[in-house]
């Protein structure tokens, strides 16, 4: 019986191991995934920022260019009221073509982006939350194991002490 014990407990140790191996690694893929997620999200951020400063600049350029021109009309005076109107109206189409929806578009698709990587990380500490309990539960097991153990070779140690007496 003892030896069955000793056989359970070596098995659970052999499982404990093998656990604490599976843990270990799991947890190094999860930091090694947090920092791809970190950097891919800053890149993100970056190619956002230049994204955004890169709009910006070509309307500020479309919108000096159409300044620049709406001076040459009014320097040479020829602008009559229907040549402002088509001046209006062009600069009225050049700042929507530069439509900021398509900048804010792409903004959100890239933080929807960032939404599912964060979810799917999130996934991934449910599980290895989960694994960590797990371990924690077949560590107290270990210790009541151990408990038993040590409880049974005192027994055996008493009877011994008995036995040993009564001779």
């Amino acid at each position: 019986m003892i030896d069955e014990m000793d056989k359970r407990a070596e098995e659970m140790n052999s499982e404990i191991s093998k656990v604490d191996i599976q843990i270990e690694n799991v947890m190094k893929e999860k930091e090694i995934m947090t920092e791809n997620f970190n950097k891919d999200k800053k890149m993100i951020q970056k190619k956002t920022d230049d994204h955004l400063k890169a709009i910006a600049t070509e309307h500020e350029q479309a919108k000096w260019l159409l300044d620049d021109r709406e001076r040459g009309l009014k320097a040479r005076e020829v602008l009559n009221d229907s040549e402002k109107r088509k001046l209006n109206d062009e600069k009225k189409r050049m700042v929507e073509t530069l439509d900021p929806n398509k900048a804010a578009e792409k903004v959100l698709n890239l933080a929807n982006d960032q939404k599912r990587e964060i979810e799917t990380l999130h996934q991934k500490i449910v599980r290895l939350q989960k694994k960590r309990d797990e371990k924690q539960r077949l560590e107290q097991m270990k210790g009541v194991l151990e408990l038993m153990i040590l409880r049974q070779s005192e027994r055996r140690n008493q009877f011994r002490t008995l036995f040993k007496k009564k001779k």
